[in-house]
């Protein structure tokens, strides 16, 4: 065994949570290279130092969580079974179309400067209106249109 083989079969070993001394492969490969028990000693110094993952137990602050987390969940599939159990509200249509527009509203402005115009449409009626403001010297002029027509 080459030490790329040796190497790779620890890795495996290691993710397989089996200690690698078990092996006879390994035990073989150590036994005659003691370079490569030097570097074993340091893995495994290595290994012990970092923090070990949790045990796998469940802690109470772990189960209260879940147990919240659970409960949420179905609270949320309560509301949204119940939610789609609300009959729909009624369309309303007028004539033989499957849809009709009952009321509308549009509004345009315009701003600048010295001026401010704006065009608004609500249904069938059309309102227009312009403020022009002139400044010259100390005098101020200030001019209103507004027109309102219905077709």
């Amino acid at each position: 065994m080459n030490d790329r083989e040796f190497w790779a079969r620890v890795d495996a070993l290691l993710d397989d949570c089996r200690d690698p001394l078990d092996d006879e492969a390994v035990e073989r490969h150590l036994a005659r290279d003691p370079r490569a028990v030097d570097q074993y000693v340091r893995l495994t110094r290595t290994l012990r130092s970092l923090p070990r993952s949790p045990s796998g137990r469940l802690t109470r602050r772990t189960i209260a969580a879940l147990a919240v987390g659970a409960a949420v969940l179905v609270a949320l599939v309560a509301y949204i079974d119940f939610a789609s159990d609300a009959p729909e509200a009624p369309v309303v249509t007028q004539g033989t179309s499957a849809s009709s527009v009952l009321s509308f509203k549009i509004s345009v402005v315009r701003e600048s400067n010295a001026a401010r115009s704006s065009t608004t449409i609500e249904n069938d009626r059309r309102t227009d209106s312009r403020e022009g403001i002139a400044v010259e010297g100390l005098a101020t002029l200030i001019t209103t249109y507004h027109r309102e027509s219905t077709p």
